[in-house]
């Protein structure tokens, strides 16, 4: 009887077990897109060539590509069964590149930057580790659809602080 109670137990361990492992798998979006962007700075110095790194709306996949337009490496957001089944629907799911553009004036107000001057189809890498000064808006429907914007540091690759963030 004991041994019985015991089978049980270690057969209900071993399934949670295993939904816990495959959950764990699954990476925040915003991990993936700070995995993809240090991994196109380190692509661009590592090939010696310029680096592109763009995101592909109709699989929900972020690609590093070459000058030439090959294929580096790719880091899927969205993690779905079936390619043929994604649909990109942008109030569930976007990301947008914009170009980090200046300040104006004395006090550093926001420019008059019109929307197509700052969206970027793609964000450029060089091969002396220094990017396009960019920031990603990362859009997700699940929950209570919320928008992250990170900022990126063109010289490390990695996302910078805002100045009013306390961590």
């Amino acid at each position: 009887m004991v041994l019985a109670i015991i089978g049980i137990m270690a057969g209900l361990l071993a399934g949670n077990a295993g939904a816990f492992i495959e959950t764990a798998k699954e990476e925040p979006p915003n991990r993936i897109l700070r995995k993809a962007v240090l991994d196109a700075t380190y692509l661009a110095s590592q090939e010696k060539e310029l680096v592109y790194l763009r995101y592909d709306d109709t699989n929900g996949t972020l690609l590093i590509e070459d000058s030439t337009g090959s294929q580096l490496a790719s880091h899927r957001i969205v993690e779905i069964p079936d390619e043929h089944d994604f649909e990109p629907k942008e109030r569930e799911f976007s990301l947008i590149f914009e170009a980090d553009v200046p300040l104006a004036g004395i006090d550093g107000d926001e420019g008059d930057w019109e929307e197509d001057q700052i969206y970027l189809r793609r964000v450029v890498f060089h091969p002396s580790g220094v990017s396009t000064p960019f920031i990603a808006r990362l859009r997700t429907g699940l929950g209570e659809n919320k928008e992250k914007t990170f900022r990126f540091d063109p010289f490390s690759g990695y996302p910078r602080r805002a100045l009013g963030d306390e961590r």
